[in-house]
């Protein structure tokens, strides 16, 4: 998912703001406010995240996000239409 399409499903609005974000021993700069931009560089941290670079700009910077997930890992999601009770379980594998 590009970072335009973050902001526009997030509703976040107007802001030109770039902010460097640190994780798994580098740092980039991301075209997202602060608080937003610390919650992707949290989930980059942790892994769960991997980030996309431009290939044409010489400092390290994001032009996209996406999910990443370890082999056996589990993701939860309800049914179409129905409420997540927790008990249902899909495996990626």
């Amino acid at each position: 998912m590009t970072i335009g399409d973050v902001r526009r499903r997030f509703e976040i609005e107007g802001s030109d703001e770039v902010t460097a974000i640190d994780g798994q021993g580098s740092r980039a700069y991301v075209g997202l406010p602060a608080a937003q931009a610390r919650l992707l560089q949290d989930l980059w941290q942790e892994g769960k995240v991997g980030l996309e670079l431009a290939a044409d700009i010489k400092a390290p910077s994001v032009t996209g996000v996406y999910g990443v997930f370890q082999r056996g890992e589990r993701l939860v999601y309800p049914p179409p239409g129905e409420v997540d009770d927790g008990q249902r379980e899909r495996s990626l594998r």
